[in-house]
């Protein structure tokens, strides 16, 4: 079964749902302006815990509770 069977079985369920085809293009420049804004401090993005990777199953259920800003998990070579 692919992908677009099973959206079609869920906007069955969910008519509210719109479903709606985007294409994206590679665009270099804007990744390199944003690149400079998050280096320029003018991009940023709170973290509110960071976790390691093997936490993810409580980091899900913390983010889910909200109000706790974005949480961030670790792979063990990062975790300094």
């Amino acid at each position: 079964m692919g992908h677009r069977c099973i959206a079609r079985k869920r906007v069955a369920q969910n008519p509210a749902v719109k479903i709606k085809r985007v294409l994206a293009r590679p665009d270099p420049p804007k990744v390199r302006e944003f690149a400079d804004d998050v280096r320029d401090g003018k991009f940023v993005l709170p973290i509110g815990r960071r976790m390691p990777l093997c936490d993810a199953a409580e980091a899900h259920v913390l983010g889910e509770k909200g109000g706790i800003g974005k949480i961030l998990l670790l792979v063990p070579d990062s975790q300094h």
